[in-house]
């Protein structure tokens, strides 16, 4: 089983012993309107911080907001960049 959860909103349960991650991202950080939000740089770094932090074998991170293409391509560019397997 897999918690799937946007972590700008709560912190996952580590249900899977393969500590597998599953990450939505909807656009919506606190006090935000849902899906319509671009994610920042400073954003992005964050999350590139906490999957690092949380050590995981494998983590699915998917944008499901209105800017997801660009969303996903910015965080792609700064995990090639900081040498870790988009």
């Amino acid at each position: 089983m897999v918690h799937v959860v946007d972590p700008f909103a709560a912190e996952p349960l580590h249900l899977s012993s393969r500590r597998t991650l599953y990450l939505r991202l909807h656009g919506s950080p606190p006090g935000k309107r849902m899906y319509s939000y671009t994610y920042t740089d400073e954003d992005l770094r964050w999350l590139e911080r906490f999957l690092r932090r949380h050590e995981f074998s494998r983590a699915y991170v998917m944008f499901n907001n209105v800017y997801m293409r660009d969303d996903a391509q910015n965080f792609m560019r700064l995990l090639r960049e900081n040498y870790l397997s988009p």
